[in-house]
């Protein structure tokens, strides 16, 4: 679990059979995020955090980018 969430939930999904192209997610770690992953919420914010960068997504594979330019509106 992550602070601040409560309102909604994560779900994880497999790749069809026959969907070559598709790579199942990686496991999750061990435990059900109970333990020490929340020791965080409990702590001051360290001085001069700032937001984190945003990153820029891989390219996406062929096949699914050609389908994105197809239906471009």
């Amino acid at each position: 679990p992550w602070f601040q969430h409560r309102a909604h939930m994560h779900v994880r999904l497999r790749c069809p059979a026959d969907s070559l192209e598709c790579e199942d997610q990686p496991l999750p770690p061990p435990g059900d995020g109970c333990g020490a992953e929340l020791q965080s919420w409990f702590e001051p914010p360290k001085p001069g955090t700032t937001k984190p960068e945003k990153k820029t997504p891989p390219p996406l594979p062929p096949s699914c980018q050609a389908l994105l330019d197809e239906h471009v509106i």
